[in-house]
């Protein structure tokens, strides 16, 4: 049978512990957080004839792979830094003949995982991280959306600009025309004015389909 729970070689009870709400050889479960780190079991054999010669095994069903042979005088299983997880820790005894009974006696042990091991901490996480880089997306998103209204803005500006100033020309060689009395010069501004008209129209058309 468990005769005792020790943490960090402190013998814990349930009078005067959280871990245990009843006595030990009652205790189907026990929970310990990730900072119980180094904690020990005590156990006996109900066999009183001869009993230098009990032999004892125990095993930490989910951590040790095999049965540990026990120390006949020196009764405690020890052990220190086991993940967080869910264990059984079982006992089992011989008597002086070498008879081991049949039901070891055993205890569930549950060792809490620390928060940054836990599912919501996990999920947290993920969901800060696509908070983050969702929130990158749409900074860069955005920035492209402004450089190009910045852009349309500018070309646009540009375009009335230009067709502004074609047709100052235009309408400048017209008058030009009408006040030359030279035939070649007043053919060369007709030609700069239809070019410039032809120009204006022409860009105007542009910024229409644009």
């Amino acid at each position: 049978m468990i005769t005792d729970f020790y943490l960090f070689d402190q013998r814990i009870s349930a009078s005067d512990s959280n871990y245990l709400s009843e006595s030990i050889h009652f205790t189907e479960q026990i929970t310990l957080d990730y900072t119980d780190y180094i904690f020990s079991f005590g156990f006996t054999a109900l066999n009183y004839h001869k009993p230098s010669q009990n032999r004892f095994m125990y095993k930490l069903e989910g951590f040790d792979r095999e049965w540990v042979k026990a120390n006949s005088n020196y009764r405690r299983a020890a052990y220190t830094n086991i993940p967080s997880g869910e264990y059984i820790f079982k006992v089992k005894a011989a008597n002086n003949d070498g008879y081991w009974n049949d039901k070891p006696a055993e205890v569930r042990l549950i060792i809490l995982p620390p928060y940054w091991q836990t599912w919501w901490f996990y999920l947290s996480v993920a969901l800060f991280l696509i908070g983050l880089f969702y929130t990158v997306y749409r900074f860069r998103v955005n920035k492209i959306l402004e450089m190009e209204k910045l852009r349309i803005k500018i070309a646009s500006d540009l375009h009335d600009e230009v067709g502004s100033t074609l047709t100052k020309v235009s309408m400048r060689a017209e008058m030009l025309e009408t006040e030359t009395k030279d035939s070649k010069s007043a053919a060369a501004l007709k030609r700069i004015s239809e070019q410039s008209r032809e120009a204006s129209l022409n860009h105007a058309g542009y910024c229409l389909v644009n």
